[in-house]
């Protein structure tokens, strides 16, 4: 039953949603979810280079196969503009990076969109690349203006659990906050087109998308695994598959709740 689910959310395949699930989506605002998108890409490319560095490979090496399996995602999902879209973010990220050159985001974002307009200049008028360009863009504005996090001493050895705690319950609070003035910038930004695109704006969406991203993170993990397991050894692959279905219920569950909200 998740299937539909599956394709529109690792493939970009929208074309077997029942009605009830894409007005779920719609509804709770998490329809980006299942548009592929910096998102999806985003999360395999930081997923494989984290993996990389746990296996202790130099830093070069890993962004360099991290961005290839990405072109070969790019290539796996039709080559969708969307996906193309992040997929050459990252592969300028990745220039900077082995070139050691700091790149800010702006310049990132108008670097990618003088490419892809030289490639093919009817992007311009492609809405999902205006939303694309915009969100990134707040979440790129948001965290360049956050102040920077202030120099603390070590705590000292020995910490009882309450302040462990009370340390842990701070740091939380300092992420919801970032992340939620991300969702707010992202929301004002994209309204209009969003309205325009879908007949409603969600502040629902502003609310939930904080609480569902690390569920769909860890689902779109379990789902490349699937994936990349599929492809190379078959049978194996309803075995790997079975935390990516629950994962996948486990999203469903949450976006129609919001959406009944």
């Amino acid at each position: 039953k998740n299937r539909a689910t599956a394709e529109a959310l690792l493939l970009g395949n929208r074309g077997h949603l029942t009605p009830d699930v894409e007005r779920d989506f719609i509804a709770s605002g998490t329809m980006h979810l299942l548009a592929i998108s910096g998102l999806h890409v985003g999360i395999l490319f930081a997923f494989l280079v984290r993996l990389q560095n746990l296996l202790l490979v130099p830093r070069t090496r890993a962004l360099l196969l991290a961005s290839l399996v990405c072109i070969f995602y790019a290539l796996l999902t039709d080559l969708r503009p969307s996906v193309m879209r992040a997929t050459g973010f990252i592969l300028l990220y990745v220039l900077g990076q082995t070139l050691y050159r700091d790149i800010r985001i702006g310049s990132l974002i108008g670097a990618t969109a003088m490419l892809l307009i030289l490639l093919d200049p009817s992007i311009a008028f492609d809405v999902g690349a205006w939303l694309s360009f915009l969100a990134v863009g707040a979440l790129g504005w948001v965290s360049e203006h956050d102040p920077p996090p202030e120099d603390r001493a070590a705590p000292p050895d020995a910490v009882t659990w309450q302040e462990q705690f009370r340390e842990s319950l701070g740091q939380f609070r300092e992420w919801l906050g970032l992340n939620y003035r991300r969702m707010f910038a992202i929301t004002v930004l994209t309204a209009p087109l969003v309205a325009t695109q879908f007949h409603v704006v969600s502040l629902m969406g502003m609310v939930i998308n904080i609480l569902l991203i690390p569920v769909t993170t860890i689902t779109l993990i379990c789902g490349y695994v699937a994936i990349f397991v599929g492809l190379f050894v078959p049978p194996a692959a309803s075995i790997v598959a079975i935390p990516f279905d629950g994962m996948l219920s486990i999203l469903q569950f949450g976006v129609s709740l919001a959406a009944d909200v």
